[in-house]
């Protein structure tokens, strides 16, 4: 492993290095061994060897110069659609904040609803886009280093992005400052939960036959949170209200045309099947890939 790219880290919670490897194999510095392991401190699943910062910048500044269908765009902006529903009870001073902005898409639904928009993007192709399609100016850059005043914005969007950041405690610590009284934090984050039971249950069909062995499609970045350790999360921060429910499946996953049409159809029938057993346990039952928390500042 390119130790110029790839950086052994420690939680990214509570700072522990007392990690439990869960699986994965990369040698790292002091003959440790390292991939994705869950914190016996305070019970993270992270990746205690992940991409260094410059080396993250370049992986997102090549997927915002890939080709983008339009099916992929129409279903994105779907999807942001109903998250934008969510913030609209609380939108009070009119400003909002969107922490790893993309390709713009969220804000500029935002935009169009008559929002002063703001947005964080490390990747300058991706800002490029964003300004060229959409009128939008994105603040390029890493979202530790935003300067705005306290108190500012009615709301403040991490879509998919959480959980890519190097400290998300601090993350949430700046958003806490940045929102005014009665504001809130909207997060979309990949499932632990979900993710860590299909990776065994995948593992376990691929010695069966090796075409059975999705373990690979399941999605683990450099930190994972589940229901319970984003709920956690927000109330050592100082947030209330606290709310975490399924959401949408992941636009590449249903609009990809890389992606085979059987493996869409599996997909559509499993989010149909989280759906309702979520409504049958009144809320209690997520098991969806994905999953939306919202949180309020008091």
């Amino acid at each position: 492993m390119d130790p110029d790219l790839y950086e052994h880290v420690c939680c990214g919670l509570c700072g522990a290095d007392n990690p439990e490897l869960l699986f994965g194999t990369h040698p790292i510095p002091g003959g440790k061994t390292g991939g994705v392991v869950r914190c016996r401190s305070c019970g993270l699943v992270y990746r205690n060897v992940r991409r260094k910062a410059a080396a993250l910048r370049l992986y997102f500044e090549r997927e915002g110069a890939a080709g983008l269908s339009a099916d992929w765009i129409a279903s994105r902006r779907k999807a942001c659609a109903e998250y934008l529903a969510l913030l609209e009870p609380f939108r009070r001073n009119n400003r909002i904040l969107d922490v790893g902005a993309g390709h713009g898409f969220f804000l500029s639904l935002c935009a169009e609803r008559g929002w002063d928009c703001h947005g964080v993007e490390t990747a300058a192709t991706q800002a490029a886009f964003a300004r060229r399609h959409f009128g939008l100016t994105l603040t390029c850059g890493a979202f530790e280093e935003f300067e705005c005043p306290e108190e500012h914005f009615d709301a403040v969007t991490f879509l998919n992005v959480l959980e890519f950041l190097p400290g998300p405690r601090q993350a949430l610590r700046k958003t806490h400052r940045l929102l005014r009284p009665g504001g809130v934090v909207l997060v979309r984050f990949s499932n632990a939960a979900f993710h860590l039971a299909a990776y065994k249950f995948f593992t376990f069909l691929g010695r069966m036959h090796p075409r059975l062995n999705w373990a690979e499609q399941t999605v683990i970045h450099s930190s994972a949170f589940d229901r319970n350790s984003i709920t956690r999360l927000f109330r050592e921060i100082g947030f209330t209200d606290i709310k975490v429910a399924l959401t949408a499946l992941s636009w590449t996953t249903t609009s990809d045309r890389r992606i085979p049409g059987w493996q869409k159809i599996f997909s559509k029938l499993l989010g149909a099947f989280a759906y309702f057993f979520y409504l049958a346990s009144f809320g209690n039952f997520l098991i969806s890939p994905s999953l939306v928390a919202m949180a309020r500042k008091n």
